[in-house]
C-alpha cells in the first residue's frame, strides 16, 4: 500500500493505488493485448484495431471495454509520467464489473446523480492530473465522454485515489 505525508506531519497510508481492485465482490476481469503504446493502470480502455486489442481512448464515441487493472506480475514498467503501466505486447488485465481505485482529474463530491466521465482528448494546456483514460465528475467540453455504467462510490480530491464502481452494460 502506498504511503504519503499526512496532514499531521506523520506518514499515513493511502486507501489504495490507481488500478487496484477496491472491494471484495463478484468481479469480472478479462485479458486483452496492447499493441499501440504503454497503458497505465487504472485507465478506461477502448477497442483497438481489432476486437482482440485495446488502447487508450483518442476520440469521442469509441467503444469502451473497461478499465485497466493494476498487475504486479511483470517487470516494472513506467510510462512518460512515471506511472505504473503495461508495456507493449504484454497481456492487459481489465475489468468492466468491479469496484476499483482510480485517480480523478478533479475534486469529486458524491451525490446520487453523479456521473463518471473519462478523458479521450487532452487540453492544449493539460491540468496536473489530466491523462488519457482518467475519470472525472464533470464533462470537460468535447474532450470527455460519459461512462454510463460507472459511478463514484466516495468523494475525494483530484489526484488522490478513490473508489469507482463499474458495471457491465447489461445492468
Amino acid at each position: 500500500m502506498p504511503f504519503g505525508q499526512g496532514d499531521n506531519g506523520y506518514i499515513s497510508a493511502q486507501p489504495g493505488y490507481e488500478g487496484q481492485i477496491a472491494t471484495v465482490r463478484d468481479e469480472t476481469t478479462r485479458t486483452t493485448v496492447n499493441v499501440t503504446t504503454k497503458i497505465p493502470f487504472g485507465r478506461v480502455l477502448v477497442v483497438g484495431a481489432s476486437e482482440a486489442e485495446c488502447r487508450l481512448p483518442s476520440a469521442t464515441g469509441q467503444r469502451v471495454i473497461g478499465v485497466s487493472v493494476a498487475a504486479m506480475r511483470y517487470e516494472l514498467c513506467l510510462d512518460s509520467n512515471n506511472e505504473g503501466c503495461y508495456d507493449l505486447s504484454r497481456p492487459i488485465r481489465y475489468t468492466e464489473d468491479a469496484d476499483i481505485y482510480l485517480i480523478p482529474e478533479n475534486d469529486v463530491n458524491v451525490s446520487i446523480s453523479d456521473t463518471v466521465y473519462f478523458r479521450h482528448t487532452l487540453n492544449s494546456s493539460p491540468g496536473t492530473f489530466e491523462r488519457l483514460g482518467r475519470v472525472r465528475s464533470q464533462a470537460d467540453g468535447t474532450n470527455t465522454d460519459l461512462y454510463p455504467n460507472a459511478r463514484f462510490l466516495e468523494s475525494g480530491k483530484a489526484g488522490v485515489p478513490i473508489k469507482v464502481a463499474f458495471y457491465p452494460p447489461s445492468r
